[in-house]
């Protein structure tokens, strides 16, 4: 089970990573590490997270209410990548 999951965080950074490429951020899978921050690391800025969350609700088919973003939850990339995995299971 642990490796299904490992694998699964993966390709979510994976998938994470390509996203913001698509944004035009300078990211890979090696660095988009645990504890690196959307907003203060990387760079998003509030129309940049809207995007980016758009491009998040096509990519997983989920639904994000905006109003309900609870943004401490987004403050690192794991913790995207478990709301994520949440959402979707």
């Amino acid at each position: 089970m642990e490796a299904v999951k490992s694998k699964a965080i993966e390709e979510v950074r994976a998938t994470l990573a390509n996203i913001l490429v698509e944004l035009k951020f300078e990211v890979t899978t090696e660095t988009l590490t645990d504890d690196l921050s959307l907003i203060h690391d990387i760079g998003l800025d509030s129309l940049q997270m809207i995007n980016f969350f758009l491009k998040l609700e096509d990519e997983f088919d989920l639904e994000v209410d905006f109003d309900d973003i609870d943004y401490d939850k987004m403050s690192s990339v794991s913790e995207l990548i478990n709301y994520l995995l949440e959402s979707v299971a």
